[in-house]
């Protein structure tokens, strides 16, 4: 897997994914902010970004990390930072994907989403958490896209378990949301989110550069399918987001990105 660092290298590796039938979902990574001060540059990043897109004609949406914009200090300064790039987004008709991140940011990406029109953004929730039965009801209506969860704090384990609980929540997912969409790598949910899809308008998801050929056969298929591409500090933000306190885990899941890469 190639790590793309800048949004001109994005913008083309877009328009290539564009061209095989493939929509993508670009993220500009840098890890976190705390102050008021050191956002300025994502939300600036971002607005060009959103320039970018229609200007390039790209079938493209944005996901947003919180942590960028201040969630780790408070709501507040997520809510300022956040205003230019709302309305950005409405201006330019690019749909914006909230990640839920770590688990004390949850509430302030569902309560900030849900105040949003659900055509304007789309909320990502984490399937290695217990809560997120729960919280699906939170936005009925609202496009979902549905990952297992990447971060290191959550509360089901074995990654066995984190696998069962998604195909459960697939089905919560299908009929709470107005647009589903299931980002994951794992055969036996694909093909149950093929299932689902033959039925309600949505989206099969993929990490870039992970299934890109199976992507391309689903689109062959008939399936909507979307690739998320991150750029920026993308091994900075491995590296904050890997379990590193769950050794087990992290060995297990570093051998499974080799060996589907």
């Amino acid at each position: 897997m190639k790590i793309t660092t800048n949004r001109k290298a994005a913008i083309e590796k877009a328009k290539i994914y564009n061209k095989k039938g493939i929509a993508v979902s670009i993220s500009f990574l840098p890890v976190r902010a705390y102050k008021k001060e050191e956002t300025g540059d994502d939300i600036t990043e971002y607005l060009a970004l959103f320039d970018d897109i229609p200007r390039h004609g790209l079938n493209a949406d944005v996901t947003i990390k919180f942590m960028q914009f201040g969630a780790l200090t408070n709501t507040l300064l997520i809510r300022e930072s956040l205003k230019h790039i709302l309305t950005k987004g409405r201006e330019t008709k690019t749909r914006i994907w909230f990640d839920q991140e770590l688990n004390w940011i949850v509430d302030d990406v569902i309560d900030i989403a849900t105040e949003q029109d659900p055509s304007d953004v789309g909320i990502c929730f984490q399937a290695f958490r217990s809560r997120t039965l729960k919280d699906l009801g939170r936005a009925a209506g609202y496009p979902i896209r549905l990952v297992k969860g990447f971060y290191n704090d959550y509360d089901i384990r074995p990654w066995s378990k984190v696998t069962e609980n998604y195909s459960v929540l697939m089905d919560e997912v299908a009929k709470q949301s107005s647009y589903p969409c299931f980002a994951t790598h794992d055969y036996a949910l694909i093909e149950k989110a093929k299932k689902i899809l033959k039925e309600k308008d949505g989206e099969i998801q993929f990490f870039a550069g992970v299934r890109d050929d199976l992507a391309s056969e689903l689109v062959k298929e008939g399936y909507k399918v979307r690739i998320y591409l991150p750029y920026g500090q993308v091994f900075q933000f491995l590296w904050y987001g890997f379990p590193i306190f769950d050794m087990p885990r992290a060995l297990q899941r570093v051998a499974h990105l080799a060996k589907i890469h």
